[in-house]
């Protein structure tokens, strides 16, 4: 799998002291995390996560290196390029099209409906929460924000969510202030929300939307 070798080889630079072979890994396993955003999100969503890393690069001055300014230069040679993809139609995500219409489903069908959408990861879920905002059809029916779970990371904008944020989320779930968390499995783990009536699984496997008959749940 080639994930699996990008992050082999970062491994390896380490154990080899090879400051050259580290890095250029490093930056083909974001290029890989972005395309993996890419299959189920925006293709705006993948490339500001690309922009995003580059930004944190720049604004690196120790240990950056002439590896690190020839990959930085080679992404910034086709950023405009890049932007003006993200702008055009013809790539948006279908995925997205599709799920968009589960979830006006289920408001529509289901009195007070309130519900859990799972996603795969911490940028995941910062990104979905994007897209709904500014999806005019689901904006005016979901109040929604995401949940992950606590912690520390490396990624400062994607970064875990404190005890208290996240207990705070919760409680205006509960209390019907949101009708919609979007939230990483590893933040599942003890969520039982009694009032909480559908459930949807988003790009966890594959990309594939599966509705999840959760007991206790939905």
């Amino acid at each position: 799998m080639y994930e699996q070798w990008v992050v082999e080889m970062e491994k390896q630079g380490g154990m080899k002291c090879n400051r050259c072979l580290q890095t250029c890994a490093e930056h083909l396993r974001k290029y890989n995390d972005a395309l993996v955003i890419n299959d189920t999100l925006r293709m705006s969503d993948a490339f500001q996560y690309l922009k995003d890393f580059y930004t944190e690069e720049s604004d690196r001055h120790e240990a950056f290196d002439e590896t690190d300014n020839k990959l930085s230069q080679l992404f910034s040679s086709h950023l405009i390029h890049l932007e003006k993809l993200t702008k055009r139609s013809q790539f948006e995500n279908p995925n997205l099209e599709e799920l968009k219409k589960k979830l006006k489903q289920e408001c529509e069908s289901k009195k007070d409906a309130r519900g859990i959408l799972y996603t795969k990861t911490r940028q995941s879920t910062v990104f979905l929460l994007s897209w709904i905002r500014n999806t005019p059809e689901l904006n005016s029916i979901l109040r929604a924000d995401h949940l992950t779970g606590t912690g520390t990371g490396s990624n400062n904008k994607h970064n875990h969510m404190t005890s208290i944020k996240q207990r705070e989320v919760i409680r205006q779930f509960r209390e019907g202030e949101l009708n919609l968390l979007i939230a990483t499995t590893v933040a599942e783990e003890g969520l039982d929300i009694e009032k909480c009536n559908f459930v949807i699984r988003y790009g966890l496997v594959t990309n594939e939307i599966a509705m999840m008959q959760a007991s206790g749940r939905a």
